[in-house]
């Protein structure tokens, strides 16, 4: 059906397709029984093709000759009119809209056909049976909107006297709840013609007395099927009981009358027909048409703030709506004339001050989502963070001393806002947030993702940049934090019970260390690492700070450094079904390997003495992790040659540490993160010293390496280097200590035929002496290996004592 030549067909036939395939298959293979002349397989699927070779033969038809009898042959063969008994497919909802298909690729060919078919609306009508499924999808809207003008003018007139009539005594005869609707239907079916009627002065007339009954010609109305797909799955669409351009003419106090009485979440539910469920009127697209009128008319609305919360007349989703579009706006790069924000403050005041508790809210068959009271304080902390951000150097609120008493007020209600997060979120039965694992099952977020989509941990980060301006006036002073902001924070420290907000407690120290070190060190360090019943909550202060970047000045802190010999020895670092945002074993190795990597500290002594020394054989993570993270961070990436002379790294400090840990370490999976110590397209470290050291790496951890690519891209250029031990990393790569298959290497080995390949040939082409040990491992490997390993042999094969029969 998609064959069509002109862009239009082949729209519509998207449509039609959309529309068919979910609306009616579910009843479709019952009424595929009933065909009795049906010779087109036996399955619905079947049927479909049967359907598509129909349009595509009708579209073709047009494009190549014009041929009417042929069309109407076409169609009498395949389909037949609705009225025809002896017609080859029935008369159901899904042959009708695809016979109003067909009949609009050719008007002129089906006149009497169509215009059968848009009057037969009158005839259901009359009968007071539900007329919806006549005019459902966008079949019946785009047959007349194309076909219209074919009809005889007293047959145009005929036709819009009819919908005035029936539409208007449907709508003064049915329930209150379905008012308007009956209203709302006819003028789509009028909005769709209006176009076509232009210069015709009788029925430009008609359509005056149209609008004075109450209908209301929309000119740029589309038909539109009654679901639409994207990809696989269809959606749900909500729109507002008006456009947006009827919106932004309305003035603020109808406006705000629409919202508290017409346009009520409950009103609004009971305006819909069971047609609208795939795009309904509801709360939801009301409180769009609310967002986005605010950018249109941002002064206006700003102006008027403080009237769009009122907690018996207007819906807090409105309220929340509204908000919504002060942030955006503001993001966007909206601005009040005379840079004023009271009434935005002054909103936010009230809605704090109201504190405001979550009411259940009973939803409608056809509601969206509906912000609640935490939705609008959620909002609240956004609009906030736009408010207190800086655009070009300034920040956008203007003058901070004018709003900070204001600003604090608010923020102290939004920082001990008991409701989100909450304990409950952090437990397995009750958590508001998961996260798939592997194998299927579900996990708690991690109490980053939780605290950022919560209010007190948007309000967190709101408090942050408060902290910043205020710092601004204290630019001359020691300190750089104000009495009452440190007064705030202790007490909601004291206070916090979630994972999540002691999460964003550690990550931030830094923020309050570098502006009161003193009180730091004094007041949170005791408080944010503290002992508590739920140890956790301490577990999720270490992981924050972890994840922050490490400042030499606080690694260096006595304070400091007595919090990182505790968690040295620290065995316990999971949560309890709960994803991390970042392993803390990891992010420990990595601030000591930052450490190592930027300071000038020895591995033999303080606190990397101590991360090295205290083994345990059952965690080897944090070994690993450090000697991985310096690898990647030094020398496997890009530019990584360049960025150690900007750094000014002396290598010869990193070599050292690998000669320390050969000689100190065991474990294998420690040394297997060596893998990075390795570039693939250039030396960082001397191409000798990693060939050498490799080697031995490779051989005390029985050919474990984590990260391999590196390794196998410079063999060739190794085995070129240093042949000898070239051939002990490939042995020690490829075989275990029982010369077996190494446990470590996964199948397939695409680099055998390869680099593996081509370094053996290497070694073997220009080192006489090593001729035999090159033979031997490769006939080993084939006879324990097989197939995979069978084109080494290529490497020999000239040589008549090579490859073993075995």
């Amino acid at each position: 059906a998609t064959l069509g030549k002109e862009k239009e067909d082949k729209e519509y036939a998207f449509k039609f397709w959309d529309t068919f395939h979910l609306y009616d298959v579910d009843f479709f293979e019952d009424e595929y029984k009933e065909l009795k002349h049906g010779t087109y397989g036996d399955s619905v699927k079947d049927l479909m093709s049967f359907v598509a070779k129909i349009a595509k033969d009708l579209i073709e038809e047009k494009r190549e000759n014009e041929n009417e009898d042929k069309a109407r042959e076409i169609f009498d063969k395949y389909l037949g009119s609705f009225d025809n008994k002896n017609a080859k497919l029935p008369d159901t909802c899904t042959m009708w809209r695809l016979r109003l298909f067909i009949l609009s690729l050719y008007p002129k060919a089906f006149k009497d056909e169509l215009k059968k078919s848009f009057f037969r609306l009158f005839e259901v009508m009359g009968t007071k049976k539900y007329y919806y499924d006549i005019i459902s999808g966008a079949e019946y809207e785009k047959a007349l909107k194309e076909s219209f003008p074919i009809l005889d003018e007293k047959d145009q007139q005929k036709y819009i006297e009819k919908v005035i009539e029936n539409f208007k005594k449907r709508n003064e005869e049915d329930n209150e709840d379905k008012k308007d609707l009956h209203l709302r239907c006819g003028s789509d079916l009028l909005s769709v013609i209006s176009s076509k009627i232009k210069g015709k002065k009788e029925l430009e007339k008609l359509l005056e007395k149209v609008k004075k009954a109450g209908f209301k010609i929309n000119p740029e109305h589309k038909p539109e099927p009654s679901i639409k797909m994207d990809g696989f799955a269809s959606r749900i669409i909500s729109r507002g009981p008006i456009t947006q351009e009827e919106f932004d003419d309305k003035s603020i106090d109808e406006i705000l009358d629409l919202l508290q009485n017409e346009w009520t979440p409950e009103k609004l539910n009971k305006q819909n027909e069971s047609n609208d469920f795939h795009k309904p009127k509801n709360a939801e697209g009301a409180g769009n048409l609310l967002q986005t009128g605010v950018s249109n008319r941002f002064d206006l609305f700003v102006e008027n703030a403080e009237k769009f919360f009122d907690k018996k007349k207007i819906d807090e989703h409105y309220t929340q709506s509204f908000l919504r579009g002060i942030q955006v706006a503001i993001k966007n790069g909206k601005r009040t004339d005379d840079n004023d924000w009271q009434p935005i403050i002054n909103l936010l005041k009230n809605l704090v001050d109201a504190n405001l508790e979550d009411r259940k809210r009973k939803k409608g068959f056809y509601d969206g989502w509906l912000g609640n009271w935490q939705a609008v304080y959620y909002a609240t902390t956004d609009v906030l963070q736009e408010l207190l951000s800086e655009k070009n150097e300034e920040v956008v609120i203007g003058d901070f001393e004018k709003y900070r008493s204001d600003l604090l007020h608010i923020l102290e209600f939004l920082l001990k806002y008991k409701n989100d997060p909450k304990p409950e979120d952090e437990k397995t039965k009750s958590a508001s947030s998961t996260t798939l694992k592997d194998d299927g099952s579900t996990i708690i977020s991690d109490p980053y993702s939780i605290a950022i989509n919560s209010v007190r941990g948007r309000a967190f980060q709101v408090f942050l940049m408060f902290i910043y301006q205020d710092g601004k006036r204290l630019e001359k002073k020691e300190i750089k934090i104000n009495e009452d902001v440190e007064d705030l924070y202790e007490e909601i420290l004291k206070e916090e019970n979630t994972r999540a907000m002691m999460f964003m407690y550690g990550h931030h120290l830094p923020t309050f260390y570098f502006r009161d070190k003193k009180w730091t060190k004094k007041v949170l360090i005791p408080q944010i690492f503290r002992e508590k019943e739920d140890e956790y909550l301490k577990l999720a202060s270490i992981e924050g700070y972890l994840t922050q970047t490490l400042y030499k000045e606080i690694f260096e802190d006595v304070a400091f450094k007595k919090l990182y010999e505790e968690w040295i020895s620290l065995e316990d670092t999971k949560f309890p079904n709960q994803k991390h945002f970042k392993d803390i074993d990891e992010a420990l190795a990595v601030h000591m390997a930052l450490a190592f990597i930027n300071f000038d500290i020895d591995i033999e002594k303080g606190l990397l003495k101590i991360f090295w020394t205290i083994v345990n054989s059952n965690n080897p993570t944090r070994h690993y992790e450090f000697i991985s993270f310096v690898g990647r961070d030094m020398i496997s990436r890009d530019n990584a040659d360049i960025l150690a002379k900007v750094k000014k790294i002396k290598l010869g400090k990193i070599e050292k540490f690998w000669d320390w840990t050969l000689k100190n370490i065991d474990n294998q999976k420690t040394l297997s993160g060596f893998g990075h110590w390795i570039n693939p397209k250039t030396e960082v470290l001397s191409d000798e010293i990693v060939i050498e050291k490799i080697a031995k790496t490779l051989k005390k951890s029985g050919g474990d390496i984590d990260w391999d690519y590196a390794l196998i891209q410079r063999l060739p250029e190794f085995a070129k280097k240093d042949p000898k031990n070239t051939l002990s990393i490939i042995e020690n790569y490829l075989l275990d200590k029982d010369e077996k298959p190494n446990q470590h290497r996964g199948e397939p080995i695409f680099h055998i035929d390869k680099e593996v390949k081509e370094a053996l040939g290497i070694i073997y082409k220009e080192n006489d002496e090593l001729k035999q040990e090159v033979k031997k491992l490769i006939n080993l490997l084939i006879k324990e290996g097989s197939q995979i390993f069978w084109g080494l042999k290529d490497v020999i094969e000239k040589d008549p004592n090579g490859v073993s029969n075995n």
